[in-house]
């Protein structure tokens, strides 16, 4: 499990749901020239089941969102095993 980076002003650093379905949790990355979020737009996620957002070993929740369906029911985001974003 990866937990959240804190930098000097105690500021946590982005965490994801790994899409793989092992329940691990991962860094979100960026590229540190553009600042841009780095994302995959090959590899969908899969539901795991959660409908709550994870934490780290810190406590650290996991990104979340809404759904596009519904509008309130929470869906987790999802990372590749190398930070990326997935992206549909």
């Amino acid at each position: 499990m990866s937990n959240a980076k804190i930098d000097q002003n105690y500021v946590k650093t982005i965490v994801a749901e790994n899409a793989s379905g092992s329940k691990e949790i991962v860094s979100v990355s960026a590229n540190p020239v553009s600042n841009g979020l780095k994302i995959n737009l090959d590899t969908p996620g899969s539901n795991s089941g959660i409908d709550f957002a994870s934490r780290d070993n810190n406590r650290v929740p996991v990104l979340i969102a809404v759904s596009a369906l519904d509008g309130k029911t929470p869906v987790p985001i999802y990372a590749d095993d190398n930070g990326a974003i997935l992206i549909q």
